[in-house]
């Protein structure tokens, strides 16, 4: 296992500890879940934040290299350019927009989507997979079991 090497660079640990992890979440209960789990998984100092990811005050812009998801279904507040992307009050569609603002050019994502964003015909679910498939690049789709996610 070559990672075990990165303990041994001071600098790669003090990025692994302080400032490798970010999370945010609008659900207090989640929130202290992930920082349990970052913190049980040798994480000292997570970056997990109460904030509404699709409103105004999230404006990272090109920030990450990997983004990890299981986003929300319900709408709140959103950022005036995550509509430009997608004009929709479907969250998931939102939120891909979300990732592909957040993401630095080559990052990467793995997100878990409802079956809709896939063949919705809508004009904002022909506009986020316009986006995806011609501006950047869609590896996989992986199609998972009816209820797999139950009883979340």
């Amino acid at each position: 296992d070559h990672h075990g090497e990165m303990f041994l660079d001071a600098k790669a640990l003090e990025h692994f500890h302080n400032s490798m992890f970010f999370g945010n979440d609008m659900d207090r209960t989640m929130l202290r879940i992930g920082a349990m789990n970052m913190l049980l998984h040798g994480v000292d100092n997570p970056n997990i934040s109460y904030r509404d990811s699709l409103s105004e005050q999230n404006t990272d812009e090109e920030k990450y290299t990997l983004v990890l998801a299981n986003p929300p279904f319900d709408y709140e507040a959103v950022s005036a350019d995550l509509l430009k992307v997608a004009k929709t009050k479907k969250t998931e569609l939102l939120f891909l927009a979300l990732f592909l603002r957040i993401l630095k050019k080559g990052g990467r994502a793995a997100v878990i989507v409802p079956d809709g964003v896939l063949f919705g015909a809508s004009k904002a679910h022909k506009q986020i997979r316009k986006e995806i498939l011609e501006n950047n690049k869609l590896d996989a789709v992986i199609s998972m079991p009816s209820g797999v996610f139950k009883p979340y």
